[in-house]
């Protein structure tokens, strides 16, 4: 009897804890997604609008390229006289040159080189930089149509003696000198080249909701430098033929890195597929446009999906439970050795 228990335990809890997990069977999705596709940021005045009636959004460029598969990886940073070579692990395809950019905080851009080489360039050389001070490079891969994400972070102390320039204000009691950080060779300041080394992303909390006033979205910028950006969001839905429901306009400030939450709440739609969209405006006339599918209806999660997202509470009570046999099991068998019988005369 006890045999067929432990038997009957062992066969349970296998399939249990061994069953795959079907992902089909979850009607409802709760995972956040987050939009791949960036276009080239374009300027403003070189944008078109269309002549529907009933959109009137700036149409977004043509890309034929997707992103860079992958983000390179920096191998190593070697200093030299008032220089730093980078080496790095290539980058995934389509991908047709590298940005090198820098700084002298950890996580903050100040300087970028967007073309060090095409697709098979694996090293370069920074030259121009100040001895003695710690610098931050990160690498990302760009095609024509958008740029990649970027490398790992690593840092160097070039040798040699300091380039930066220098300001001296003196006045009638005091004599202040102002030192600045000038762009290595072949590099400029990030604010001339935004499009290659800013990051943007569109984030749906849920794609499947049950009414529109659930719709919350989210935007991320990443890698805007130390000095404050000005960013515009345009937020506009519309459905599948591309007739508009809401349009609103949102700005902020960005330093470094930022996240600007838009909720929803007094929205309403009726029940359908439909597109938010989201353009953004910052350095006063570069555009990005971002896409993003949900759909407002009646949706349930099936019993198999009930019992998926509840699956690590039953595998916890069904351990305990099989605990309790076992333990008991034990004591029973403890129990049957030392009970004492009589002899037989």
């Amino acid at each position: 009897m006890i045999k067929k228990i432990l038997f009957l335990i062992t066969f349970i809890s296998i399939n249990l804890f061994f069953s795959p997990i079907e992902t089909k069977a979850v009607e409802t999705q709760f995972a956040m997604e987050i939009l791949d596709v960036t276009p080239t940021p374009t300027p403003i005045n070189s944008t078109s609008t269309s002549n529907s009636s009933t959109n009137n959004q700036v149409s977004a460029p043509i890309c034929n390229a997707g992103k860079p598969g992958s983000a390179p990886i920096i191998i190593s940073a070697t200093r030299g006289t008032n220089s730093v070579t980078l080496k790095w692990s290539k980058g995934d395809t389509p991908l047709t040159k590298y940005l090198v950019a820098y700084g002298t905080k950890s996580g903050s851009i100040q300087f970028g080189n967007p073309d060090v080489g095409g697709m098979d360039t694996t090293s370069y050389t920074i030259q121009g930089l100040s001895g003695g001070i710690r610098y931050y490079f990160r690498i990302k891969a760009i095609n024509e149509c958008m740029p990649g994400d970027f490398s790992n972070e690593v840092s160097s102390i070039p040798n040699g003696k300091i380039v930066s320039s220098s300001t001296t204000t003196t006045t009638t009691t005091t004599t202040t000198t102002t030192t600045e950080e000038t762009p290595a060779e072949n590099f400029v300041p990030i604010s001339q080249i935004p499009s290659e080394l800013f990051d943007i992303a569109l984030i749906v909390d849920k794609t499947q909701i049950a009414k529109a006033s659930e719709l919350a979205a989210r935007v991320t910028f990443i890698s805007f430098g130390s000095k404050t950006t000005p960013a515009e969001m345009t937020f506009t839905i519309v459905d599948l033929d591309g007739k508009e429901y809401y349009r609103s306009v949102d700005r902020t400030v960005i330093q470094t890195e930022g996240v600007f939450n838009k909720n929803f709440g007094q929205l309403q739609l009726p029940n359908g597929k439909y597109k938010l969209v989201l353009t953004t405006l910052y350095n006063t006339n570069i555009k990005d446009e971002f896409k993003q599918d949900f759909e407002v209806g009646n949706f349930t999660i099936s019993p198999t999906s009930k019992f998926l997202e509840n699956k690590p509470l039953i595998i916890a009570i069904w351990v305990v439970f099989v605990l309790g046999i076992v333990f008991a099991i034990m004591a029973i068998i403890k129990n049957k050795k030392n009970i004492k019988y009589p002899l037989k005369k």
